[in-house]
């Protein structure tokens, strides 16, 4: 023992007393990112049926209809769809249907040049509405395809654009696709 560690009654000594805190390695890393994933899973394994019915509320929009200028079928389903635009206009909800053409498929313009009659989607969803009653004075067409809901909702309004206003419109749509088109409604 040196005379300067020594100064009266005490040691002089600048180590801590608590032992030295280590770096956490990647095994620590894992051990916690394990136990995460752990009471994650059991939280949601409990909590399960109320969370899956909080987003699919959040998903899934459904609003009443009312009578509206134009009734806009968005592509897809043309079934379902389909049944649901003849039941909103044969209600009464509008005086005309818009359907927005698809974007072709591929091949579609060498079947044309080869002289084969391939229907598009709008035209399997008029000879779908005509069958139900629904005369074709009332449909609405555009040459445009549009390849989005946003892009359907913008053919709707141009091509039924005879009125001082924009068209109110009633939008059919899939389950999934009804929260984009009701926040395409309040941006219209």
């Amino acid at each position: 023992m040196d005379q300067d560690d020594y100064q009266g009654d005490s040691f002089q000594d600048s180590k801590p007393i608590e032992p030295e805190r280590k770096k956490m390695g990647r095994v620590g890393l894992l051990k916690w990112l394990f136990f995460l994933v752990a009471i994650l899973y059991v939280i949601f394994s409990y909590y399960h049926a109320p969370i899956l019915t909080h987003l699919g509320r959040y998903l899934i929009v459904e609003h009443p209809p009312q009578k509206s200028d134009l009734i806009v079928c968005l592509a897809g389903g043309n079934v379902e769809r389909g049944l649901a635009v003849a039941d909103a206009y044969q209600k009464g909800l509008a005086p005309r249907i818009f359907m927005a053409r698809e974007v072709a498929p591929d091949g579609y313009a060498i079947l044309k040049e080869r002289g084969v009659d391939y229907p598009e989607s709008v035209d399997l969803m008029i000879t779908l509405l005509e069958g139900q009653g629904i005369p074709r004075s009332a449909f609405l067409t555009s040459d445009r395809p549009a390849n989005s809901t946003f892009g359907e909702a913008e053919i709707a309004i141009i091509t039924h654009s005879s009125l001082s206003r924009p068209p109110t419109i009633v939008g059919v749509s899939g389950l999934l696709s009804g929260r984009s088109l009701r926040k395409l409604t309040f941006a219209c």
